[in-house]
């Protein structure tokens, strides 16, 4: 992908980075609404340099301790005005189940790493009501290609100590070698199956998205099933996706549920 910045100064608050564009959803639709913030986790993966970062703060943690603190206080203000859910996002705590991601970014003890997400997750769940909570999971993704690879048996048992209710998790990508490891999904948490490829320009079809939710079915009851695709569409210069295929693809999405719905009402 693209260069990330870099953190060189301390960090300030100096207003909220969501509120205006939650406000904005809100006064345009009479639907529960869903916004995310990213974890303070993938900002230290990915805005942390050991080179121009160190200066300010000497380690990754430190700088993922500082982010907390401003996303804890903006998810409160989410909640306050309102908004239905909101969806922590943390696509690297997935991407530490790839080899060559944690050789990247240097990471022998993947056990360690994964209690750091956890912790960092909780920390900006803190205060806040769990079932208003999501955690999103993908393999990273940028111009159509994602960004690592492997399926969800080293971090399944964690999730049960993540304080969300539910967990967004990409599944119609292959790179997640399929829903099996569903048997081991946490008790009591609420599944969003990912069912739309949103690399795949091929807009699938209601009764695809059908055939992969009654696979997760076989492991989730469906009370406990939500579907969505497997990351967002986030077209932009340097990833240039197609909001009619956007479009498309969430349509056939909802299509899907309502005749998931008509089967197991």
């Amino acid at each position: 992908g693209p260069l990330e910045p870099a953190v060189t100064e301390p960090l300030q608050a100096t207003r909220p980075f969501t509120v205006d564009a939650a406000a904005f959803l809100r006064a345009n639709t009479t639907s529960n609404i869903i916004v995310d913030v990213p974890s303070p986790f993938i900002l230290g993966q990915r805005m942390w340099d050991p080179e121009l970062s160190a200066g300010v703060y000497p380690t990754r943690t430190a700088f993922m301790e500082a982010c907390a603190p401003i996303i804890r206080e903006e998810i409160g203000r989410l909640l306050e005005m309102g908004v239905e859910q909101v969806q922590i996002d943390d696509p690297e705590l997935l991407m530490l189940v790839d080899q060559g991601y944690r050789d990247r970014l240097g990471i022998s003890d993947t056990d360690r790493a994964i209690e750091l997400a956890v912790g960092m997750i909780n920390s900006v769940a803190e205060g806040h009501d769990p079932a208003r909570l999501s955690l999103h999971l993908c393999h990273g993704h940028y111009n159509r290609q994602r960004g690592t690879e492997g399926g969800y048996e080293p971090i399944i048992d964690a999730l049960g100590e993540v304080n969300v209710q539910r967990f967004a998790m990409e599944f119609a990508a292959p790179q997640s070698h399929g829903v099996d490891v569903l048997a081991r999904f946490p008790e009591g948490k609420i599944l969003g199956l990912g069912v739309i490829d949103h690399c795949e320009p091929v807009v699938e079809s209601p009764e695809e998205v059908v055939a992969r939710v009654e696979a997760a079915l076989k492991h989730v009851p469906p009370e406990r099933v939500t579907i969505n695709p497997d990351c967002g569409f986030s077209p932009s210069a340097v990833n240039p996706m197609d909001l009619d295929e956007a479009y498309a693809k969430l349509k056939a999405m909802c299509a899907g549920a309502r005749l998931l719905r008509s089967r197991h009402a």
